[in-house]
């Protein structure tokens, strides 16, 4: 479990009242205790004991369930280690909308933060060979729990009113079904940028390095480097950040050579597309039944043809990876040499969790992209 670390000095581990854990508790209990409450209530009317029974077991049961992910007591532990001892320490805060999402859509983690407004700052310090990061959680002011409460109270409100339109299967429904499917798609690349920390530039790119944290033990361990285009950022695991030269030489540049090679506009359109008719096809079939009443099968054509999209779009994109992947291979002979290239894949090929996986890196085999180097022609 992630330890909470408080900025004065505490000498052994204590239980907390989290009032963040006790929004969370409140906002997804009351939700799926409304969306059954109006869902039963509407559906089986003709049966008043599942329609008063089933919502009452639900009371009882969700928030027995959250409160093992969210416990309202969590421990508090003074970490003695001092990053400062490192040459080079950076910092991060952790954003309330973050906190927020992490909590939501993290599912792994245990939740322990203790105010929902307390400054949270993800520290990173190294030197050489040696780093370490470091979660530091302010104490909690009487205000910070006050704004909790009342942040509790005013969501679980909107969270009963909005399972009431869940149940309908409204136009709501579908907008919000869709935003959320989109940002659980997408929790591993905003988890990547919410857990790492800025320490400069590399070749005119902003450089991040990534926190291994415990959602992506063995599979997030294999994610050696990341490019983004949007900001042109580079996020590098610690372990590569702090380990042999080779490795981090190669999957820093490898990386470079993706934001080099890759052209921006092209990736922001094939997102725009896969955003906007994904939302098509998710929230179609209720939109369309809510403003424009027509045959039932009817309003599920879109969905239909999203689907079949989907189909096509997922070879569009495992192509592009593969020659995004390739690409940025050429890059990286050609500025480190082939020999460089051959070592770092080399020491990726020999990593046991990644063989024992049998992991791809953006659907390509290492294996093909060693023999791909090998046989790489620089004239």
């Amino acid at each position: 479990m992630q330890k909470v670390v408080f900025l004065k000095k505490a000498e052994k581990v204590k239980k907390v009242f989290s009032t963040a854990n006790l929004f969370f508790i409140c906002l997804l209990g009351t939700f799926i205790f409304g969306y059954f409450y109006f869902l039963f209530g509407k559906t089986f009317v003709f049966n008043p004991t599942i329609a008063i029974v089933s919502p009452v077991v639900a009371l009882v049961a969700f928030p027995i369930c959250f409160y093992f992910k969210f416990p309202l007591f969590v421990k508090t532990e003074n970490d003695s280690f001092d990053i400062s001892i490192y040459e080079n320490v950076y910092s991060k805060n952790i954003s309330f909308l973050a906190k927020i999402y992490i909590g939501i859509f993290y599912w792994t983690k245990i939740s322990n933060t203790i105010s929902l407004f307390t400054m949270e700052t993800l520290k990173f310090g190294y030197g050489g060979r040696n780093s370490k990061f470091i979660l530091n959680s302010g104490v909690p002011k009487f205000i910070h729990r006050f704004l909790d409460i009342l942040l509790t109270l005013v969501c679980t409100i909107l969270a009963f009113l909005i399972s009431k339109e869940f149940s309908r299967f409204g136009i709501l429904f579908g907008f919000l079904s869709a935003v959320l499917i989109f940002l659980t798609v997408y929790k591993k690349v905003l988890l990547n940028h919410i857990y790492s920390v800025n320490i400069g530039k590399h070749e005119g790119y902003n450089l991040n390095v990534m926190y291994k944290y415990s959602q992506f033990d063995g599979i997030f361990s294999n994610v050696y480097g990341l490019a983004y285009d949007i900001p042109k950022t580079i996020l590098i695991h610690e372990s590569v950040f702090s380990g042999k030269e080779e490795l981090k030489k190669y999957i820093l540049t490898h990386e470079e050579g993706h934001l080099a090679t890759r052209s921006s506009k092209k990736s922001f359109w094939l997102t725009f597309i896969f955003i906007v008719t994904g939302f098509v096809g998710i929230a179609s079939p209720t939109v369309i039944s809510e403003i424009w009443p027509t045959s039932e099968l009817l309003v599920w054509i879109p969905t239909v043809l999203f689907l079949l999209f989907l189909y096509i779009f997922d070879f569009i994109i495992q192509a592009k990876n593969k020659e995004d992947e390739l690409k940025a291979d050429a890059y990286a002979i050609k500025k480190i040499g082939k020999t460089a290239v051959l070592d770092g894949l080399s020491l990726i090929k020999n990593d046991n969790s990644y063989n024992k996986l049998g992991f791809k890196l953006s659907g390509i085999l290492i294996d093909r992209r060693i023999q791909f180097v090998q046989e790489y022609d620089q004239q």
